[in-house]
């Protein structure tokens, strides 16, 4: 059986080949999960909705996602995703097993210093990564992107080094 949130990754799929046949079929489809999984009508619109990620924060997850997947599954980051209204995001690392939190990564703006950052919080270990420096004139679309790409290699290296070394006597 189709979950729902692929139910209606499926629907939005079929809706945007604009077959009228096909589209009357997937909005069938989405009512008849949303009523077996008892949600009404009401509540659909609450269920699925637009969500705004700014595309700083779109490169980091779409590179995790995309290139650095192993990383993201072995330290158990798969499902601690959290997207926030201002379009960043926070991933966080698992609870610890006696409940101590186990950290995050997340991304952030300083309005201030028109930077977006790239940040890190796990264990004893802190950092932040620029990825972007909005008060410069010469920030071209694709050297940002490779600018973010790297700032989020460079956290993975940091974060395997230092657990390296302290599994190591």
């Amino acid at each position: 059986m189709l979950s729902i949130t692929a139910a209606a990754a499926t629907a939005a799929r079929i809706c945007s080949s604009r077959n009228s046949a096909a589209i009357t079929a997937a909005k069938t489809l989405t009512r008849h999960l949303a009523t077996s999984h008892n949600f009404t009508d009401q509540d659909e619109s609450k269920r699925f909705h637009p969500v705004y990620v700014h595309h700083l924060s779109k490169v980091v997850l779409e590179h995790l996602q995309n290139n650095r997947n192993d990383w993201v599954v072995g330290q158990g980051l798969e499902s601690g995703l959290r997207l926030n209204p201002d379009g960043t995001f926070v991933l966080h690392f698992p609870t610890g097993s006696s409940g101590v939190d186990g950290g995050r990564i997340w991304t952030s703006y300083d309005g201030g210093t028109k930077q977006h950052w790239l940040s890190v919080y796990r264990g004893k270990v802190v950092g932040r990564f620029m990825i972007k420096d909005s008060s410069l004139l010469n920030n071209n679309d694709a050297e940002v992107n490779d600018r973010v790409r790297e700032c989020v290699d460079q956290m993975i290296v940091k974060l395997t080094d230092i657990e390296s070394s302290m599994s190591t006597p």
